[in-house]
């Protein structure tokens, strides 16, 4: 008769621990569906405030005198361009960008979210000629 409880006990806890794993199983699922399903919406976004910035004569002009490499929120990042980025930004994602080089790498400082990352060729005006890629670097929020 004891030793009928013991096992019983035991099965009660087995169950108790495969219900509270199952549900933890689901809701990290359910978390990555979400996320999933909001990448397409980032690349947009992105793109979006890239090609935007792409268009903007005075934005583009800023972004070829600037010295480079430069991230936003740094000395010398065009205040205008931040401010732009700012603006446009959807309130489900944090954004931050840097100017760089055509031809180098441009990277972020690490970061220990999920970065989702685009970058835009700024190469020319009217009277200047000195290629720089803008990079925008956006990560959802917790």
């Amino acid at each position: 008769m004891v030793n009928k409880r013991a096992w019983i006990r035991i099965l009660e806890a087995l169950v108790a621990v495969g219900i509270i794993g199952g549900i933890i199983i689901m809701v990290i699922g359910e978390q990555r569906i979400q996320q999933a399903n909001l990448t397409p919406k980032i690349y947009v976004a992105e793109r979006a405030m890239l090609s935007s910035v792409q268009r903007n004569n005075s934005l583009r002009t800023e972004i070829l005198n600037t010295s480079v490499p430069v991230e936003q929120g740094e000395a010398g990042f065009p205040q205008d361009v931040s401010d732009y980025i700012k603006v446009r930004t959807p309130e489900y994602i944090n954004c931050t960008s840097k100017i760089c080089n055509l031809t180098n790498s441009c990277n972020l400082k690490t970061q220990d979210n999920e970065i989702y990352s685009r970058a835009v060729a700024i190469t020319t005006n009217s009277t200047e000629y000195k290629p720089r890629q803008l990079r925008l670097f956006c990560w959802t929020l917790n």
